[in-house]
């Protein structure tokens, strides 16, 4: 019996044992055919890792994650908004995701790395969205610096944002599914 770990251990194993009962006793057939099924397997394993570790599942998926903390950031500024001293919070991702893609280079001069020994520059992080408090502002009398009207903005646009990504990702799906199935 052959036995790999990829995905479901209990299925694979299945498989083979059900095409070795098929097949006549020896040994050597039972073995290439067995290691057949299991590369076969493999394969396909890592043809939809690819397809899900992608670049374009990364961004989207990151860019979900920050709408939905962005979403939890504007609700806790709005229901705080007659709190005396709160101070608005904002989340920050996609000056970040520029900076991660190279699209705001601008007149920055850019750092190389001529031996693996020497630090990295920190592009080679990824982006996520993180949550900054907005001190130097005050609109009010009571030192609050929340501004109903613009949160309530800002809520519209993240749902747009946040509905538009969602839709780019099933998008996405849909024609990796139509791919893998298609003949």
């Amino acid at each position: 019996m052959i036995k790999r770990n990829c995905g479901s251990d209990v299925e694979l194993e299945h498989n083979v044992l059900s095409m070795d009962a098929d097949l006549e006793d020896n040994d050597t057939t039972r073995t290439n055919r067995g290691l057949f099924i299991l590369n076969k397997a493999g394969a396909i394993q890592r043809m939809l890792e690819q397809m899900t570790n992608s670049p374009m599942m990364d961004y989207l998926g990151r860019g979900l994650h920050a709408a939905n903390l962005r979403q939890g950031v504007i609700s806790n500024n709005i229901a705080n908004v007659n709190t005396p001293n709160f101070k608005k919070s904002d989340v920050v991702f996609e000056s970040l995701l520029a900076k991660e893609m190279k699209l705001d280079n601008g007149d920055r001069l850019q750092l190389a790395r001529t031996d693996a020994r020497h630090l990295p520059d920190g592009a080679d992080r990824k982006a996520t969205g993180r949550i900054e408090r907005q001190d130097t502002t005050t609109m009010r009398v009571d030192n609050n610096n929340v501004d109903i009207d613009v949160e309530m903005a800002g809520l519209a646009k993240n749902q747009i944002y946040y509905n538009s990504m969602a839709k780019e990702l099933g998008s996405y799906i849909t024609r990796v599914k139509t791919t893998i199935t298609s003949k």
